[in-house]
């Protein structure tokens, strides 16, 4: 139910690559080279880098731009913070898998539901998963939107190796499901700001917090000459829009195959506050900001959140020292 693809821009150039995980990637300077699920080993600066692990197209084409180093201490401290960023970054997967239960099959929607629940739970356990959301959709109990977040290719591929998911693929074997499969790369937040937006802490005994909750996808396809404008208002309207109250997630992801798609994930813990949000300053400025770069009417997508139900499991912030996923601080 997962694919692993390496993240990169359709040209393969570092100024490209870095632009596409921008803000995270605007400084660089440092280097690492392998890291897991909790630990970040970091290798000092040096012109001679050895990319091990993460040796994906991504990583090659940043590593160009990594291999100056600093003139002063707190200057490789701030760059070799920047480097690491650009680099997990890059290697970050990001799957979107939307999947629809046939009607023909209706009596079977509980027993995917279980299955489902089943591999989310365990998923967010194994090394190098960062998220594992499951989300069925406001109006339609058949369609289904899984997303899936690894931190590096090996992760993600060893995801399909587990007892897990082999036995969620044996479930969908026997279901009439339609599926498609999307990967996409973080525009927004920066790797950082990921570490606050870790779920590895859900569990399916959670109480049941975002019954009043409000998960929206928002997707955007825009002219090819506006795409890096179109980055740019979202990163300044998403930054803004998590500091608002209640507010648990503002993603902007863009997608990896066609690089005029977006999507943003708007996740608020009331539906007031979602409402509040389309009152913003910043929200009205976006909205006219890309109202002209459009090429196709954007669609929003209300879903029910099914896994995580916490609301620390969608924004761990207050969970402090205890969930904080370390990718390297």
């Amino acid at each position: 139910m997962d694919v692993a693809v390496s993240y990169t821009s359709a040209k393969n150039d570092p100024a490209a690559v870095l632009a596409a995980c921008a803000p995270a990637c605007d400084d660089v300077g440092g280097v690492v080279i392998g890291f897991a699920h909790h630990t970040v080993t970091p290798v000092g600066a040096s012109p001679n880098l050895a990319i091990m692990s993460l040796a994906s197209l991504a990583v090659n084409a940043i590593a160009p731009r990594l291999a100056t180093p600093s003139s002063s201490a707190a200057s490789s401290s701030a760059r070799g913070r920047g480097r690491a960023l650009a680099v997990r970054c890059a290697a970050s997967k990001h799957t979107f898998v939307r999947v629809k239960v046939d009607e023909s099959a209706i009596d079977k929607h509980e027993s995917f539901k279980r299955a489902t629940l089943a591999n989310a739970q365990a998923s967010i356990g194994e090394v190098g998963n960062v998220r594992f959301d499951i989300l069925r959709d406001a109006t339609d109990d058949g369609s289904w939107t899984f997303v899936e977040t690894y931190a590096d290719a090996d992760s993600n591929a060893n995801h399909k190796t587990t007892a897990h998911s082999k036995a969620w693929q044996a479930m969908k074997a026997e279901t009439n499901l339609i599926i498609s499969v999307e990967n996409y790369a973080p525009v927004h937040p920066s790797d950082e700001d990921w570490t606050y937006s870790n779920a590895t802490q859900a569990s399916l005994e959670d109480e049941d917090e975002m019954g009043d909750g409000s998960v929206v996808h928002v997707y955007c396809r825009v002219e090819a000459k506006d795409v890096e404008a179109f980055r740019a208002a979202c990163v300044k309207n998403a930054s803004n829009s998590m500091l608002e109250e209640d507010n648990l997630r503002f993603d902007v992801f863009q997608n990896v195959d066609d690089e005029t798609k977006f999507v943003l994930v708007e996740v608020y813990a009331t539906t007031a506050a979602a409402n509040a949000h389309k009152e913003t300053a910043h929200y009205l400025e976006w909205r006219d900001a890309v109202a002209s770069m459009m090429a196709e009417p954007r669609a929003a997508v209300k879903y029910r959140a099914v896994f995580p139900v916490s609301r620390q499991g969608w924004r761990a912030e207050d969970c402090e020292d205890s969930c904080d996923m370390d990718w390297g601080a």
